[in-house]
């Protein structure tokens, strides 16, 4: 069973984790410095063609550093037609949220990742206006809805028009009502939830 082992510690740390399903590795973040040095040449090149508010560079710098610390300094993350990352042949998924930062790299073809800051009641007035059920905690399901559509390209307005369902699943849980049922892990750390999942094309 994989564990998180803690990369980095003291202002800026880092968590990561390698599972044995498609060779899945993950790293979350809180506090990174975003670096422009630490981009390669093509990201470089990119980013300059975003238009990105300070904020969201920031992130976007982030989310590559941590690929890098996972794949090598030499890795370029490209953007696909979508204008989500891309790393090829291999799945790849980014998430932020305030100063958290989160990278999954897979050989899965698909796979989504979602770091949020949030209690319950926090994550609860986030959720009123969703249909949902389930049994699981508002901040998990709501990590866990963010990944499914995440993982399925769907607007977060999707929640609105449309009963969804958040059920455990053992340790994971089942998203259901966004198309075909996504399961998906969460772990919490510190005051982060971070949620993933990986999908093969079978």
């Amino acid at each position: 069973m994989s564990t998180w082992r803690v990369i980095v510690s003291g202002t800026q740390r880092l968590w990561q984790r390698d599972d044995g399903v498609a060779t899945t590795r993950i790293a979350v973040a809180h506090r990174w410095r975003a670096r422009w040095s630490a981009l390669t040449l093509d990201e470089r090149r990119a980013l300059r063609t975003r238009g990105l508010t300070a904020a969201r560079t920031d992130a976007w710098i982030r989310g590559r550093m941590l690929v890098h610390h996972l794949l090598g300094a030499r890795t370029t993350v490209a953007i696909d037609s979508d204008g989500a990352a891309t790393l090829g042949d291999r799945g790849v998924a980014l998430s932020h949220d305030g100063a958290w930062t989160a990278a999954l790299i897979t050989a899965a073809h698909r796979a989504a990742i979602d770091v949020v800051v949030a209690d319950d009641r926090r994550a609860a007035f986030a959720l009123r206006r969703v249909r949902w059920r389930g049994s699981a905690r508002p901040a998990m399901a709501w990590a866990a809805f963010e990944c499914a559509l995440k993982l399925r390209r769907l607007p977060i307005e999707c929640l609105l028009d449309r009963p969804v369902a958040a059920e455990r699943v053992g340790a994971r849980l089942e998203v259901g009502g966004l198309g075909a049922p996504v399961v998906v892990s969460l772990a919490r750390l510190e005051r982060a939830t971070v949620a993933w999942t990986v999908e093969d094309e079978a």
